[in-house]
């Protein structure tokens, strides 16, 4: 696997990780409020880091609180499809570019540094939403690497 197939896998991953929880969450009814607080952040750093990265302004907050639930997936599946093309142009994963962080301090990093980083803060973001709505569910979203591979391969 090369350095570009490896971080596909990550994104894909954490695409059907994130859904995983966002449909959980979204049959319940009734949303626990943590739980929104957390999608909306995690659909907003997303769209956060991917803005640095293509030098634009986020249109959101960091920890944005006028995220509809009703766009929580259609925003995950773009921002899947985001990071997906931004993958495929050659060169990109080792371009290192310059932002500004939520404070305004200046950084430089490169991108599979990002999608290291987003792809990990995803999944602690994840687990506090599973703890969250836990006592509301008879069995919470199986979110592991692993399950995802089993799975993905079983459909290849």
């Amino acid at each position: 696997m090369n350095s570009v197939s490896y971080f596909r896998l990550l994104v894909d991953y954490d695409h059907w990780a994130t859904l995983r929880v966002v449909n959980t969450v979204l049959s319940l009814g009734e949303i626990p409020p943590k739980a929104e607080v957390l999608i909306n952040h995690l659909t907003a750093a997303g769209h956060h880091w991917y803005c640095r990265i293509i030098g634009e302004s986020p249109k959101m907050e960091i920890w944005d609180k006028n995220i509809s639930p009703d766009t929580w997936r259609e925003q995950i599946d773009s921002l899947h499809d985001a990071w997906a093309e931004l993958l495929e142009r050659e060169g990109e994963l080792n371009r290192r570019f310059t932002y500004k962080n939520s404070r305004g301090h200046e950084f430089t990093n490169t991108l599979w540094e990002v999608l290291t980083h987003l792809t990990l803060h995803s999944q602690y973001h994840r687990g506090q939403i599973i703890t969250t709505i836990r006592p509301f569910v008879d069995q919470a979203p199986a979110t592991d690497m692993i399950v995802y591979l089993r799975e993905s391969s079983a459909s290849m």
